[in-house]
C-alpha cells in the first residue's frame, strides 16, 4: 500500500503535465537572449506588483514596438503542486496576476464555466446535476489533456479531482482580480 502512495507522489509531475501542459507543440516566445538596453529605457514595461506571468506580459508589450527576434518553442507550466490545496493556491495566484497583467479571456471563461455548473446545480436535481457536471469536467480534461503522457485509471481519478481544485483556484484568483479592478474604478 505504501508503494502505491509513493508511486502516485512520484507521478505528480506527469499527472499535472497531462492536465495543464500546453497541447500546442509550438508557441511564440522570446528565447534566452540579450535584449537591447533601449527596450528597457523606452517604456514602462514592468509592473512591480506582478508575481506571475511577468515574462509573458513583457513579451506581449514589446513585440509590437521592437524588431526583436522570436522563435518557436514549447510552452510548459513550471512547478508541480504536491497537494490539492497547493494546486488551488498556485492557480489562484496565477489567475490573479494574469488578470492584473491584462489577460481577461481566461477570467471570462472561468466565470462562465462555473456559472454553467451553478445553473446545472440549480435547475436540476442533485442526482442528475452532479453526474452531468462530472461528465462535463471529464470531457474538458480529456479535451485539454496532453496525449503524450499515458496514465492509469487511478491516476485519472486523481486528475479529475485535481482539475476541480485548479478550476476553483482559477475562479478565486479571477474574481479577486476582477473585484480589485472594479473597486479601483469605483473610487
Amino acid at each position: 500500500m505504501h508503494g502505491g502512495l509513493l508511486k502516485l507522489q512520484l507521478n505528480v509531475k506527469k499527472i499535472e503535465s497531462y492536465l495543464v501542459e500546453s497541447k500546442a507543440s509550438q508557441r511564440r516566445v522570446l528565447p534566452n537572449m540579450a535584449i537591447r538596453k533601449e527596450v528597457f529605457y523606452d517604456g514602462h514595461w514592468f509592473l512591480n506588483n506582478l508575481r506571475a506571468v511577468e515574462d509573458t506580459r513583457f513579451i506581449n508589450e514589446i513585440k509590437g514596438n521592437y524588431n526583436e527576434v522570436f522563435v518557436d518553442a514549447t510552452n510548459y507550466y513550471s512547478g508541480h503542486p504536491q497537494s490539492l490545496f497547493s494546486a488551488f493556491k498556485k492557480w489562484s495566484n496565477y489567475s490573479y496576476y494574469s488578470f492584473k497583467a491584462g489577460y481577461y479571456k481566461k477570467t471570462k471563461l472561468s466565470i462562465l464555466q462555473h456559472l454553467g455548473y451553478l445553473l446545472i446545480l440549480i435547475l436540476m436535481k442533485a442526482k442528475f446535476s452532479i453526474p452531468i457536471i462530472l461528465i462535463l469536467q471529464i470531457a474538458r480534461v480529456l479535451y485539454r489533456a496532453n496525449k503524450k503522457y499515458t496514465i492509469s485509471i487511478f491516476e485519472f481519478f486523481y486528475i479529475i479531482l485535481l482539475s476541480f481544485f485548479i478550476d476553483f483556484g482559477r475562479l478565486y484568483g479571477s474574481l479577486k482580480g476582477l473585484s480589485e479592478y472594479i473597486l479601483k474604478f469605483k473610487n
